[in-house]
């Protein structure tokens, strides 16, 4: 098992950082060779994590600095990050390296995001001025040469670092197409507002519970089922998932001033594996779609409860009325609050 993960994370380390330099080498063919601060600091991160260096950013609080753009006083490393390092790229950025830069660092770095040159002559009086040497130019092979050698929850953690930001990285990079358009856009990367199924509510009215709370007022029935549904619809569809799972463990119970339908607190805590249960256990609370009873005070030994509501419908019982309906039909909650079709419920409008 351990195995597998570690050729898991390095296949996807190799997959994103070789995507990135594919598309540096493709945007330095149109002559655009400038590396903003978002990949400055994208590959910080990646040589701290794996070196366990300290860099920082050295362009932070200038526009720019002359041959370098991170550096390590405590490690006594400085780094260029450039798009090629070309013989001519390697000689100018030695050349700006200044005496006063040689007393904080010992080690200088070019780190090209695209390819290296196979081979380098290097005999500038800079070269020995500094000390250095063509095994200070790397690129992406050569770190991911030293990523591979991590140890495993060293390689995890840069796994996550790397897969948490390299969207953002990628979609910097793009280049715009004939079209003047950017091939990705935000809308690729967020959910929009689902659409809603609405219903005139002329089935649900004729089920036993909802015609002793409705009575034949199936405009009153049709407004609390849409009022529902479009409340649904303001809630990201995994967190609708969550909701109608919640509903599937269900149960009524008396008390705390109020009939209604729970879900044991308990119950959910252990039976939910979802990364991020708190998350929508408060955003769904924040909705009103549910809120939670705390044990009384003499009941210390017992679970707390989440109770359920139903935002956009009025009608005392219709908690009852939707969920029986429902029940005869043999459907589960899921069927209707995850697809947001209420056709089920009666003709749509």
């Amino acid at each position: 098992m351990m195995s597998s993960s570690r050729g898991y994370f390095i296949g996807q380390i190799v997959d994103e950082l070789s995507a990135i330099a594919h598309q540096v080498e493709m945007r330095g063919k149109i002559g655009d060779l400038a590396l903003n601060s978002l990949l400055e600091n994208f590959f910080r991160d990646i040589l701290n994590t794996v070196h366990n260096w300290n860099l920082a950013n050295l362009n932070k609080h200038r526009s720019n600095e002359p041959g370098l753009d991170l550096g390590d006083i405590y490690s006594k490393v400085a780094v260029q990050v450039t798009a090629t390092a070309s013989s001519q790229k390697v000689k100018k950025t030695l050349e700006k390296v200044t005496n006063e830069h040689l007393l904080q660092y010992n080690r200088i770095i070019i780190l090209a995001i695209g390819s290296k040159q196979g081979s380098y002559t290097l005999d500038t009086p800079d070269v020995a001025r500094i000390g250095f040497s063509e095994a200070n130019i790397w690129d992406m092979t050569d770190l991911i040469r030293d990523a591979v050698m991590l140890p495993i929850l060293k390689l995890q953690d840069l796994h996550r670092l790397i897969m948490a930001e390299t969207v953002r990285i990628r979609v910097e990079l793009e280049v715009r197409g004939e079209d003047g358009k950017f091939p990705t856009s935000l809308e690729d990367y967020v959910e929009p507002r689902s659409g809603v199924v609405l219903t005139d509510g002329s089935l649900f009215v004729t089920s036993a519970t909802a015609e002793e709370i409705y009575g034949d007022e199936t405009e009153a029935a049709a407004s609390d089922l849409n009022g529902f549904a479009d409340a649904l619809s303001e809630l990201p569809r995994i967190s609708r998932e969550f909701l109608a799972w919640m509903l599937s463990w269900r149960e009524e119970r008396p008390g705390a001033g109020a009939w209604g339908y729970h879900v044991n607190a308990d119950q959910i805590d252990r039976r939910s594996k979802y990364g991020d249960t708190v998350g929508e256990l408060r955003f769904l609370a924040d909705r009103r779609f549910i809120s939670y009873d705390e044990p009384e005070d003499h009941e210390y030994h017992k679970s707390g409860y989440w109770r359920f509501h139903f935002p956009g419908a009025k009608r005392d019982g219709f908690d009852g009325a939707f969920l029986d309906f429902l029940k005869d039909r043999q459907l589960e909650p899921k069927s209707v609050i995850v697809s947001l079709d209420f056709s089920v419920f009666g003709n749509t409008p």
